[in-house]
């Protein structure tokens, strides 16, 4: 019985790990779509202003 309970709290903390990981990778993942959105953003607002000075 102590065995099984041990190895349940062992489970969880391998689990909670896991968790915590996935959690960590996943606000990584966020936080690069967000800025490779506001590079392309950036990129085309650059192209236009080029676009405009070379037609002026």
């Amino acid at each position: 019985m102590v065995d099984d309970q041990k190895k349940l709290q062992e489970h969880n903390k391998v689990m909670d790990e896991i968790q915590k990981q996935f959690e960590a990778l996943f606000s990584i993942l966020i936080i690069y779509k967000q800025q490779k959105i506001q590079s392309t953003l950036l990129m085309k607002q650059m192209k236009k202003t080029v676009s405009n000075q070379a037609n002026q």
